[in-house]
């Protein structure tokens, strides 16, 4: 209910009761709108079933308070892998394939990846298309100086259509901004050309105009008019309105209490018919002209396809001089003639490329630009320099094709590609050397740590180490939870072995960056674990979170047995 904001069941049934008088588009919105009620429902029961059967055991709470409360004070010291020179160290291909095979799982493909090379015979006008396109444009700018109609005329042959607003000269473009204020209504501005695209001008009008209007109305509405429910005829909303305007034009004052009694704009009724500031040609254009031709304070009525309307200027913004300018725009175009010229290129191209090299040489002596795409799967959606690439998509996860084979002219609207084919990554783990690359530096920073383990082979005196590798102690309390050790920011390992120590232990600890010696000083635990019932509930209310965000329909897809086919047709 617009006047209580109480949900209000006799609505409901007067609109069902009126549900067949609808036209059929509002009746389809109706069921879809059942529908889609009945959904929601059956979609919350099913979630609820799955929160209400999920317990956070208490016990697991506390471990997680301690996590975050407990603070263990430790003295480290830290030492580089990045000092340690790379010459100090030797890494072979059988340490490589030593830390491939033991880590191969974290080098698994989840879904098939293809990788492609590709070129783009990107269509532009030639020459001739130039010359033809001026000379229309010239025949077409005496023609729009003949027209009776300008704005018929430029609707007829512009690739925009007339555009009515009134723009401040600072908002035109350069070429008729500095002619414009000048000219005299009806002028006409010759062809320019700005970034492939002619434009041709004529002033229709200048006036000084406001940037905004504050105004305030009573809307009397009929059936018939748009976004109403209301059941007067249109000449009882005339003659209604026509009462009110002679009560409101004598005694401005009325209008906040005659909106809030007779206004069929629910907004601007709660407001006593206030509509606020509006922008220049942002309402109804007969409303925006009564607006914009009263002086403030004036009282208007006007008809739109809303209803009736009495208005009220109550103020007015920036008003400055601006101008109605029609403009034709022309851009360059290839002609047909062109895009043959551009596809014969294209199929010379494709049928004396079969390979890879002879597809490499080719771009290389023609001056092509060779690009590379990797990593795509069959969901790829964005391939640069491709708007809506999936035909090239489906094209390379066509099981015909293999590393090597090469694509058919494929058609982007304006740009042929041909492409080749340069990988295949089924699932599963990775080939060695396709991820030898990555795994090099982990594997050298395995082997600097062992370099300054050795080190410190007999030495178990704290002082002595810091000695020995030169370097200063530091001391910091650190949190479980947030795992940052001191200054040497987030080192997760170190400080989940900090927190398996013991007080007064010293322990020598290989993290991310560098090996570090640790000597835990105290374990500061607190007395009591404050808050572990809202931290649980906390926890359970995030899993509902994660509930309601559809993470059951993500795990049943990932558990299922599901066969990826979309790309054959999307």
């Amino acid at each position: 209910d617009p006047q209580t904001g109480v949900f209000n069941p006799d609505l409901v049934l007067n609109y069902l009761r009126s549900l067949n008088q609808l036209d059929q588009s509002q009746r389809q919105q109706y069921y879809n709108f059942e529908q889609s009620i009945k959904k929601d429902q059956l979609n919350t029961k099913f979630n609820n079933l799955i929160t209400k059967g999920y317990y956070f055991p208490t016990s697991l709470a506390e471990q997680l308070v301690k996590n975050s409360t407990n603070i263990a004070k430790v003295q480290f010291l830290a030492k580089d892998m990045s000092s340690v020179a790379d010459s100090l160290i030797t890494i072979t291909d059988s340490d490589l394939k030593d830390y491939y095979n033991e880590h191969i799982d974290d080098y698994k493909l989840v879904e098939e990846t293809r990788a492609i090379d590709y070129v783009v015979f990107e269509v532009v006008p030639s020459v001739k298309d130039r010359v033809e396109t001026t000379e229309v444009v010239k025949e077409l700018f005496q023609e729009f100086i003949a027209a009776k109609d300008p704005i018929t005329f430029v609707n007829s042959v512009s690739d925009h259509r007339y555009d009515s607003t009134y723009y401040k000269e600072s908002d035109l473009p350069l070429q008729i901004a500095q002619k414009v204020e000048a000219a005299p209504i009806g002028s006409f501005f010759e062809p320019y050309l700005d970034n492939e695209v002619f434009y041709i001008a004529k002033l229709i009008d200048k006036q000084f105009r406001p940037d905004s209007v504050l105004a305030s109305h009573v809307l009397i509405s009929f059936d018939g008019a748009q976004a109403t429910t209301v059941t007067r005829t249109r000449d009882e909303a005339k003659k209604l309105a026509d009462s009110l305007y002679q009560v409101i034009n004598r005694t401005p004052s009325k209008l906040a209490e005659m909106a809030r009694q007779f206004s069929d704009d629910q907004t601007a009724k709660e407001n006593s018919g206030n509509i606020g500031w509006f922008a220049d040609m942002t309402l109804p254009p007969e409303f925006n002209k009564a607006a914009i031709d009263a002086i403030v304070g004036d009282i208007q009525m006007v008809e739109t396809v809303f209803g009736f309307h009495i208005i009220e200027i109550s103020g007015k913004k920036n008003i400055s001089r601006k101008y109605r300018v029609a403009i034709i725009d022309r851009s360059i175009e290839p002609s047909s003639a062109t895009y043959q010229d551009y596809w014969t290129m294209a199929s010379k191209f494709a049928a004396e490329n079969t390979d890879l090299n002879s597809f490499t040489e080719a771009v290389s002596e023609l001056g092509l630009n060779k690009r590379t795409f990797t990593g795509m799967d069959r969901m790829t959606n964005n391939i640069y320099d491709l708007q809506y690439p999936r035909q090239v998509v489906r094209w390379a996860f066509n099981e015909k094709n293999e590393i090597g084979s090469i694509s058919p002219i494929l058609d982007f609207e304006g740009k042929y590609v041909i492409a080749i084919l340069t990988d295949i990554e089924k699932t599963g783990a990775r080939d060695f050397e396709k991820v030898k690359n990555i795994i090099e530096p982990k594997v050298r920073d395995a082997k600097k740590s062992e370099y300054i383990l050795n080190e410190l082979k007999g030495i178990n005196d704290f002082n002595q180490i810091a000695q020995k590798l030169n370097v200063t102690s530091e001391t910091s309390d650190i949190n479980f939870t947030l795992s940052v050790l001191g200054s040497r920011g987030r080192e997760s390992k170190v400080v989940g072995e900090i927190f398996g120590m013991n007080a007064g232990e010293m322990k020598t600890i290989v993290g991310d960056r560098g090996v570090y010696v640790v000597k835990l000083v105290e374990m500061k635990t607190p007395e009591t674990l404050a808050n572990v019932e809202r931290y649980r509930t906390q926890l359970t209310s995030a899993f509902t979170s994660k509930i309601y965000q559809n993470a059951v329909v993500r795990s049943l897809t990932n558990a299922a047995d599901i066969s990826e086919s979309r790309h054959l047709f999307y």
